[in-house]
Formats: structure tokens, sequence, C-alpha cells
């Protein structure tokens, strides 16, 4: 198990981006963070919906 840990240590020290990577990774992270909190305000600040029961309109069965 010890050596499993220190293989993927290894390689996640090998793996360190560059500037672009870290760039293009920001503008990625940033990019869905907005699009999630623009979503979220959008859902959560929606008018209350009235509840009108006298307005129901029934299926009306197909004409052959």
């Amino acid at each position: 198990m010890n050596i499993l840990l220190a293989q993927v240590a290894e390689t996640a020290v090998a793996a360190d981006l560059n500037s672009g990577g870290k760039a293009v990774m920001a503008v990625s992270i940033g990019g869905v963070l907005c699009l999630l909190s623009f979503c979220l305000f959008r859902v959560l600040t929606l008018p209350p919906v009235e509840n009108d029961d006298d307005a129901y309109d029934p299926p009306r069965p197909l004409s052959m």
C-alpha cells in the first residue's frame, strides 16, 4: 500500500501545470462557478406560483 501511495505522490509532483495550464484551469473553473451562480440565482428568485384550483382543465378524450 505504501509503495502505491509513493508512486501516486511522485506522479502528482511531476504533473505540475505550467502557467498556461493554470490560466486555462482558472478560466474554466471560474466560468463553471459563474454559470452555476447565475442558474441558482435564476431558480431561487422565481416569482411565487399561484395555485388556482378553479383553472384546472381536464384532458379531453381523443376523437377518432
